[in-house]
């Protein structure tokens, strides 16, 4: 905040110098034009004492009958009219001076631009967005010290911004983000309500958006504690727009197991599974969901144990240039087999270089795990998207065949291969 104010004073010093300039320039110019009139005000009033000297002279030459009543006017009016240029002269050049600008015109104008650019800024410009973001930065953090402290987060804190977000879109109605921002802090405090209102709007500005849609379909879902027709339509909207949205795919396992439709729904699942942080709370409910389903169509699905491992280390190449806060996903698969992760984890950026250990804890599945013998290869992939599905853009390096035994081989890993 203080940056962009700094920054704005700046701009401000250089409109006024713009602005200024000529005025200075006018000034020292009027002190020209000033001095000009002074000297012919002199010269006029030289003008005026020389016309009554020369007038008193016709007169007297006129009275001794040297000079004619006829030459006498002509002469008397041929003084008359330079005089009168003269007078002229000195009238425009002070009426020059009258429309230049004064002392007090330097202030005026710098206190109109200075105040005129804070007011329109005020109006127009993103000083409240600003400010929206520093107040969800500070509850971001006020609530990840009260979960720290084993405390609940204050909902207050929620409320308070919703009700900025909901002020600032009475200024702009057609932000996509704010509506969006509105929604996701409204379904926090389970205002399910405001969160589906919220999120239509969204959706109404930004139809293609499969974020939008599946979490609509999620706020709805939430709210209702069931599933229905729309639920489900709008989550096969998300996955066709977006077959990656982990929430779009869970919703559609629930519809499907709701269904008896209890393959699809494995399948649905495990896809999701394949995108999600094996150790999240959402991957290990989704295990328990899949391990469900596959009850239902009476297969076993045992829990995974660790089993053999791979350790890897994982490191950036010189070329990549990427922020901290990007998610690296590292995983394995059957060599030349399926696509599908065997067992999945992600890091941070700022984490690396690092090693990581592979197992089955990591698993994609409760029916396909890593096994002794087995030949695999692994992946790294800096996603710029955050999920695990390649895009272009992305880093990656791919590494095999590895087989698997119970020394744990070890792997290096640079990613330094662009996707095009």
């Amino acid at each position: 905040m203080a940056m962009l104010w700094v920054s704005a004073v700046f701009l401000s010093l250089l409109a006024l110098a713009f602005l200024l300039w000529p005025l200075l320039v006018g000034r020292r110019e009027q002190g020209e034009v000033t001095e000009e009139a002074e000297a012919q005000r002199q010269q006029l009033d030289t003008n005026i004492a020389l016309y009554e000297e020369h007038l008193a002279e016709l007169e007297a030459n006129r009275e001794r009958g040297s000079l004619s009543e006829e030459q006498f006017v002509q002469l008397k009016r041929e003084m008359e009219r330079s005089l009168l240029e003269d007078e002229h002269n000195l009238m425009k050049t002070e009426k020059s001076m009258s429309v230049r600008f004064g002392p007090w015109s330097l202030v005026v104008v710098s206190l109109a631009v200075i105040v005129g650019s804070f007011g329109l800024y005020q109006y127009l410009g993103a000083s409240q967005d600003v400010v929206l973001k520093q107040l969800q930065q500070e509850k971001m953090q006020l609530d990840h010290d009260d979960m720290a402290a084993g405390r609940s987060p204050d909902p207050e804190r929620t409320r308070a911004l919703i009700r900025k977000i909901e002020q600032r879109l009475e200024r702009r109605p057609n932000n996509t983000q704010y509506w969006f921002f509105l929604a996701r802090n409204a379904l926090e405090i389970g205002d399910f309500d405001r969160a589906i209102s919220a999120y239509r709007e969204a959706m109404a500005r930004d139809p293609r958006s499969a974020r939008i849609t599946a979490e609509l379909a999620q706020a709805m879902f939430l709210r209702n504690n069931e599933m229905t027709a729309e639920i489900a339509a709008l989550a096969q909207q998300a996955i066709s727009q977006e077959p990656s949205n982990t929430t779009a795919l869970g919703l559609a396992g629930i519809n499907a197991f709701e269904q008896q439709d209890f393959r699809s729904a494995v399948d649905y699942w495990e896809r999701a599974l394949s995108f999600l942080d094996p150790r999240s709370q959402s991957a290990q409910t989704l295990r328990r969901s899949v391990a469900h389903a596959r009850e239902q169509l009476g297969e076993e699905a045992p829990e995974p144990g660790a089993g053999p491992g791979l350790a890897i280390q994982v490191r950036l190449g010189d070329q990549v240039d990427v922020s901290d806060d990007k998610w690296v996903f590292v995983y394995t698969r059957e060599w030349q087999g399926s696509p599908m992760p065997l067992a999945i984890t992600r890091v941070r950026v700022g984490d690396l270089p690092t090693e990581i250990i592979l197992d089955n804890t990591m698993a994609m599945s409760t029916t396909a795990s890593m096994t002794a013998g087995q030949e695999l290869e692994v992946v790294a992939r800096l996603s710029q998207q955050g999920d695990a599905s390649p895009r272009p853009g992305d880093w990656q390096v791919t590494y095999g065949p590895v087989e698997l035994s119970s020394q744990s081989p070890q792997v290096e890993l640079i990613i330094d291969q662009q996707i095009p």
